[in-house]
């Protein structure tokens, strides 16, 4: 035999066992991947973090991909005759442009957003708060409510948390109306810089009923679980006041609050409202109110409701058709215990809409510095700073600074990790008639009842208000990259909350939730059932595989793919064919036996070589051309 050809074979052999050793390799580790969990939360663990050196802000992970360009940057808009107010270039840190279609919120699904899914129990309401309520589709978020009755089962505690013995009674509420209510609580939260939301109001200008709403609220208390906003919201002062102290839950003249918070530092959940809109027959038209909600308030010496103050109050800066709204000042919470009671106090301005702000999307902007940290740094005498700017399609309309606060109530322009909110309400509170001021023979709130329509409801309601289609066409937060004031994150250094939230985990889950339940799910990325990789994003966003489902690639996540989030850098694909870290020694294990193997067969080849040419003389080598070779030449 050819020497040439004879040498192959034998090295044929070790290849072979190469492949044969890597062909078992493989299907342990297919094997071990389809056992491994689908479902990886992506998010952090609240620590704040740093990205190749600087603060998140600086390569946000939040940002959308399907912002334009031309929006990544926007200037701020100095208030005339304020002297420490400069125009300046802030920097996208977040957006969501909502431009791909079938997202859904439900918990556990988005990064940035949760739709809630229960009863609402504040302000006087009509309807509960669905999911399914939520959901993108041609380009802008939808919130919609309609008529879905729900019954929700309530234990009477009112007897406190024993009931002698006995088994408590329970009671059932039936809701009739269905709507949605969406919030980035303890997922995205930033302090300072400029949001920019554009949106269209829900159903008929001419009908009431409605109350759409956008706001912010410090990510100390979560929205609709009321254990958490008792005593938390919305305090916005750092000053120890022994007559406040104790309804203000961490206070200024506490020297160890526990939870990682600093000593003598107050803390809360100030609001931010950039709307509330409603309508009623008396109006001349649909009227928008903004409004800083802080505490805590003014004591004594209130204005009267629907009159312009007479006494020391807040004094906004108003423009452009924003007046002072003159018939809410602020509310009274009330506490058993008398010491616990405290005031809050409510700048609100007034703006009337015109109707075509429910037929295209209008733009609202909040610009929102927080106060330095020290007097020393302040850029005035009296207070801290900081100051709060509400603009509708680019006209400011009020302004609110940290003098005022401080002069008023000794309060401060929020500096606590705010996060978003949309919601679509009904309440006997808000822009209803209520039925037992109005005398009617059936006091009730039902479409589906003829007698309900005579008296309680707003005229036309049912016929002209549902559903009704709250939209949000696009959310982007921007920052001043070079201002220290301005950070992403729910739990900062300087504002922490990730501790405290834990520590009292059962204020923010629903009551009688099982035990061991967190208040946010983790996230699931992929893993939905698909046919085809259209059920998983498109090809630009995920897989669809036989096996998992959906698979993500870089910088998409959720069960579908479908949410953009920069920091769910792994594609999902290489994440489960690869072998798992804790089997990484049976692939090493196994190569090295792979190249033992291919030496022993190669020095195996090479005796037998040299045996063969002990009893046999060599041949001259000759060239010759074989068309299976297709011309290359070949000695033999």
């Amino acid at each position: 035999m050819p020497i040439g050809i004879y040498t192959k074979i034998n090295m044929s052999y070790a290849n072979y066992a190469i492949l044969l050793v890597l062909l078992m390799v493989h299907n342990d580790v297919i094997t071990e991947a389809k056992t491994s969990t689908k479902h990886n939360p992506i998010m952090d663990d609240g620590e704040w973090s740093k990205i190749n050196g600087f603060f998140e802000k600086e390569n946000s992970p939040w940002i959308d991909p399907d912002t334009p360009l031309d929006a990544r940057k926007i200037k701020s808009s100095p208030v005339a005759g304020f002297s420490k107010d400069e125009e300046r270039e802030f920097h996208l840190v977040f957006s969501d442009e909502f431009e791909t279609d079938g997202r859904t919120m439900h918990d556990g699904r988005d990064p940035r957003w949760t739709a809630l899914h229960q009863d609402d129990l504040t302000n006087n309401p009509l309807h509960w708060y669905s999911h399914d309520a939520v959901k993108t589709s041609n380009g802008i978020l939808n919130i919609t409510l309609d008529v879905h009755p729900e019954t929700f089962t309530y234990t009477d505690r009112s007897q406190g948390d024993t009931d002698n013995g006995k088994k408590r009674k329970t009671f059932n509420i039936t809701k009739e109306f269905r709507s949605g209510m969406v919030q980035s609580w303890n997922k995205f939260c930033f302090i300072g810089g400029i949001i920019e939301i554009s949106a269209k109001m829900p159903g008929d200008p001419r009908t009431g009923g409605l109350w759409p709403a956008m706001w912010m609220m410090g990510n100390l208390a979560r929205a609709t679980y009321l254990d958490t906003t008792d005593h938390m919201w919305p305090f916005s002062t750092n000053v120890c006041n022994e007559q406040t102290r104790y309804s203000q839950e961490i206070n200024a003249c506490n020297d160890n609050p526990g939870y990682g918070l600093q000593p003598n530092r107050g803390r809360g959940a100030p609001e931010v409202d950039f709307f509330e809109v409603m309508y009623m027959d008396v109006f001349p038209s649909p009227l928008l109110s903004a409004s800083l909600q802080i505490a805590p308030g003014k004591a004594k010496q209130r204005p009267w409701l629907g009159q312009m103050p007479n006494v020391t109050w807040y004094k906004p800066i108003l423009a452009n058709g924003g007046s002072l709204n003159e018939f809410f000042f602020g509310a009274y919470t009330w506490d058993p215990n008398v010491t616990m009671a405290y005031q809050t106090d409510t700048v609100s301005v007034n703006f009337w809409l015109d109707e075509s702000f429910y037929e295209r999307p209008h733009i609202f902007r909040i610009e929102w510095e927080p106060p330095v940290e020290h007097m020393k740094d302040s850029p005035t005498a009296l207070s801290r700073g900081g100051y709060i700017k509400w603009f509708i399609d680019d006209k400011l309309i009020c302004a609110m600074f940290g003098d005022d606060l401080q002069a008023v109530s000794e309060t401060e322009i929020p500096s606590e990790p705010m996060y978003i909110i949309f919601n679509q309400a009904l309440s006997k509170d808000w822009g209803f008639p209520d039925a037992y001021f109005l005398n009617c023979k059936k006091k009730c709130w039902s479409c589906l009842d003829p007698e309900c329509r005579k008296c309680a409801l707003p005229r036309n309601f049912c016929e002209k208000n549902i559903p009704a289609s709250f939209e949000i066409d696009y959310v982007r937060v921007y920052q001043d990259k070079e201002d220290d004031r301005h950070i992403l994150g729910c739990s900062p250094p300087s504002r922490p909350t990730k501790e405290w939230i834990e520590g009292h985990n059962e204020r923010y889950i629903l009551w009688e939730s099982p035990e061991g339940s967190k208040p946010l799910q983790d996230i699931q990325r992929g893993g939905a059932d698909c046919t085809d990789m259209a059920n998983c994003g498109g090809s630009e966003r995920g897989y669809c595989d036989d096996d998992f489902g959906c698979l993500c690639r870089p910088g998409f996540t959720g069960p579908r793919c479908l949410a953009p989030f920069l920091d769910a850098k792994m594609d999902m694909y290489d994440e489960v064919y690869p072998p798992p870290a804790n089997h990484m020694w049976r692939t090493t294990v196994a190569a090295g036996v792979a190249v033992l193997l291919a030496a022993f067969l190669g020095l195996v080849g090479c005796r037998k070589l040299q045996r063969r040419r002990a009893g046999y003389s060599s041949i001259p080598s000759r060239s010759f051309s074989d068309n299976s070779t297709n011309g290359i030449t070949l000695n033999i």
